[in-house]
């Protein structure tokens, strides 16, 4: 996991749960973190064309965003791309056995 520790983010998303607002950052290698928090786990843009968001966490069940337009939405946690970053969708595919 040295990406998490020296790597640079190649896209960042802001993050609105109900107990926190946090900065997701996103590495090519299919890895993601919370900027102020030890929490981290694996990406992977899915489905048809793309739109459902998987964040596989290390310490937290699986979660599933879909694409609504201008940001991604989930059960409990909304992700908004910050001004001057890159979308997700620019970003090659991370390995595939990165959430396995």
């Amino acid at each position: 996991m040295d990406v998490l520790r020296h790597g640079t983010p190649a896209a960042v998303y802001r993050g609105i749960h109900p107990h926190w607002d946090d900065s997701f950052l996103f590495y090519r290698e299919g890895v993601f973190r919370r900027a102020s928090s030890p929490d981290f786990g694996w990406w992977k843009l899915g489905g048809e064309t793309r739109d459902t968001l998987t964040l596989a966490w290390k310490r937290w069940d699986p979660m599933e965003l879909e694409w609504k337009g201008e940001n991604f939405q989930g059960p409990s946690v909304t992700l908004a791309r910050l001004d001057g970053s890159r979308s997700l969708w620019e970003l090659p595919p991370p390995d595939e056995g990165a959430l396995e």
